[in-house]
């Protein structure tokens, strides 16, 4: 009888150590992948991505192929920049990719990446009345994206160059976003109204009909599965802020599908950037 009681107390026993034990595991465990995810690594510092003592590095953006970070940036403040592409190399340094993609007067850098990880990158050429161009990489250099590379996205001279007013209405704030079938789309502002255009057989061609009142600022764009484009922006008026504008394209007009405000009217009405 007594071997029996200090069996079934060593089975209790041992059962309450397991427990504290594996909950101690557990708590550790929780508790180092809590430290780790709020750990982040240095990939690349300034002095390895853009070693140079003169200029400064301006408008960087990131876009990832694999697990290959690739960034593109500007030497030099201002519009003057020079745009440079960089990735990451599997020993940790920068390398260069490609050529220079100008010689000067560069801003407003971004890169992106299609379904197929096609590099692509837009800026804004300020040599060529400031423009808004976009170039992709054909595996050894940028190239133009157009046939004809003369003819930047945006053409027009006077209203849309940077410093305009009414406040806000110049290309800069730009975005793209890929279909099913890698074909790219991009969201700008032209002479201050919503565009949204498709490259299609070498050219950009315009997809439907936007707003000629709406002055639009923080143009964005994303298409949904079925490859149907959506875009938001925000609607200045010749101010710094206003109301946010979201339409869908539904193959021959856009539809206005701009969110209601749950709570008051600063939440859509009143909104920057």
């Amino acid at each position: 009888m007594k071997n029996q009681l200090l069996f079934n107390f060593a089975k209790i026993l041992f059962r309450k150590m397991s427990f504290r034990m594996a909950a101690f595991a557990v708590l550790t465990l929780l508790s180092v992948q809590h430290s780790f995810a709020q750990q982040w690594g240095i990939l690349g510092n300034d002095t390895e991505i853009s070693p140079s003592t003169t200029n400064v590095s301006t408008y960087p953006y990131i876009a990832v192929v694999g697990d290959v970070p690739y960034v593109v940036y500007t030497e030099g403040s201002g519009l003057s920049g020079i745009a440079k592409v960089k990735k990451r190399n599997t020993d940790g340094t920068w390398s260069q990719v490609g050529s220079d993609l100008s010689a000067t007067a560069v801003s407003f850098t971004r890169i992106y990446r299609d379904g197929n990880g096609k590099l692509y990158v837009g800026y804004l050429d300020n040599a060529n009345g400031t423009k808004l161009a976009v170039k992709t990489f054909d595996g050894s250099d940028w190239v133009a994206v157009e046939t004809n590379p003369s003819n930047n996205i945006y053409a027009s001279a006077g209203t849309a160059d940077i410093g305009a007013t009414p406040a806000g209405s110049t290309t800069i704030r730009y975005e793209m976003a890929f279909d099913s079938n890698n074909v790219p789309y991009i969201a700008y502002s032209e002479a201050t109204h919503p565009v949204v255009k498709k490259l299609l057989n070498g050219a950009w061609t315009a997809v439907g009909t936007l707003s000629a009142t709406d002055i639009s600022t923080g143009n964005g764009i994303a298409l949904d599965s079925n490859n149907v484009p959506y875009i938001v922006y925000i609607n200045t008026a010749g101010a710094n802020n206003g109301p946010i504008k979201v339409l869908r394209f539904d193959g021959s007009s856009w539809a206005d599908v701009s969110p209601i405000s749950p709570v008051g009217t600063a939440p859509t009405t009143n909104v920057r950037h």
